[in-house]
């Protein structure tokens, strides 16, 4: 099963590459390079780091209720989030980040993988609801239902069931231990995360000067954030790419635009996940082994110097 999964995915960026050469032309790309506005590319790398600190924030305000005197700081946070980005580019699934990051954490705090897996599993859940409701208020030419909104059940139910979930007779939902605003602090992080990533995606569109209002602007980027719901990706390729590719020429966009447009986002991810490469290597005195194995300790003696 695993390796029909395997091909349909190689099927699938096969035939989004294919798609993409149909629609890209040569000529038109030639005047938008000429066009190209790096000062907004700049701006659009500033809030994509941005984005990324919040989202960092909102997974702080989650954890720090599970251990009373949490070892991992905003910036380990930072750095297993980008390591998890790093190995979901180059490695055949795109769970392999979750992975990472759930047992980089585990690992800094008392090797408690289940509560580790669950802080991760409630920061997507937050993660997802509030691009649920910005999907849902932007205006956008795409169908959508406000049955959608349904989907807020899951964090409601549980909330409500969190004390009939355990794992070896442990409560893995144990909120007593969390001040009464966590979630309220961890919710705005994600707000603020999300808005920072629509504004990365604004300075996009005005790099390549795809003229889209601001508001259906951030209606597609919301969508297109939900499509990422979809684990079908490969090099930091996959279905987002193609539903910006498909869906911006809706919006007066051409499609090499769209086209440069969506490579652009898929810069960016890079751009994450070599910092989190980066700052691995940095932390194991430059091991490249340590990208392959990264279970790899850093021998010199020294002490951490990202703890």
């Amino acid at each position: 099963m695993k390796k029909i999964l395997f091909y349909a995915k190689i099927a699938f960026i096969i035939g989004l590459f294919a798609w993409v050469a149909v629609k890209f032309d040569f000529k038109t790309a030639g005047n938008i390079i000429a066009t190209a506005n790096l000062g907004w590319a700049g701006v659009a790398v500033v809030f994509q780091f941005v984005s990324l600190y919040f989202v960092s924030l909102r997974w702080k305000m989650i954890i720090r209720g599970f251990w009373k005197r949490s070892k991992t700081t905003l910036f380990q946070l930072f750095w297993f989030y980008q390591l998890g980005v790093f190995y979901s580019l180059f490695l055949p699934t795109s769970l392999a980040g979750e992975a990472i990051r759930v047992w980089r954490l585990a690992k800094n705090e008392d090797k408690d993988y289940a509560k580790a897996a669950f802080t991760a599993i409630l920061d997507r859940i937050i993660g997802v609801s509030t691009w649920f409701i910005l999907f849902i208020i932007l205006p956008t030419h795409l169908p959508k239902n406000r049955l959608l909104l349904l989907v807020l059940l899951v964090p409601l139910a549980l909330y409500i069931f969190k004390d009939k979930i355990a794992y070896k007779e442990k409560k893995l939902l144990d909120f007593s231990e969390h001040h009464p605003l966590d979630i309220f602090y961890a919710v705005t992080s994600s707000v603020l995360c999300q808005l920072a990533y629509l504004a990365a995606g604004y300075a996009v569109f005005r790099c390549f000067n795809v003229h889209i209002g601001v508001l259906y602007g951030a209606g597609v980027l919301a969508a297109g954030a939900l499509v990422m719901l979809i684990p079908i990706s490969m090099l930091g390729f996959g279905v987002r790419e193609g539903f910006f590719i498909a869906t911006l020429p809706l919006y007066g966009a051409l499609p090499t635009q769209a086209v440069f447009v969506t490579s652009f986002f898929v810069f960016l991810t890079y751009i994450s996940g070599i910092t989190g490469g980066f700052i691995e290597l940095m932390n194991t005195g430059w091991k490249l082994s340590s990208l392959k194995n990264p279970d790899i300790k850093d021998n010199s003696g020294s002490q951490n110097p990202l703890q």
